[in-house]
């Protein structure tokens, strides 16, 4: 479902997507989805695939501080 989203609604071609993992987490969501990009490989983004896709979560794989500004494939709609 996040994959469908991010090529079809958000223009993605499949070869920009680096990685995509299904997780089962401790918090809320109980399941969600990271997935890192090939134009920023030390950044993971969360995903929320229950109803409505959305972006809900972003941090670095590397421990460095990330401010929004500097993101390339982070979702305003977050």
């Amino acid at each position: 479902k996040v994959i469908d989203y991010l090529i079809e609604e958000k223009g993605y071609k499949e070869e920009e997507i680096k990685s995509i993992e299904g997780v089962w987490g401790k918090k809320m969501p109980a399941y969600y989805v990271v997935v890192v990009f090939e134009n920023e490989p030390n950044i993971k983004y969360s995903y929320f695939a229950h109803g409505k896709v959305q972006q809900f979560e972003f941090y670095p794989i590397n421990d460095k501080e990330v401010t929004v500004d500097g993101l390339k494939n982070f979702d305003s709609d977050f």
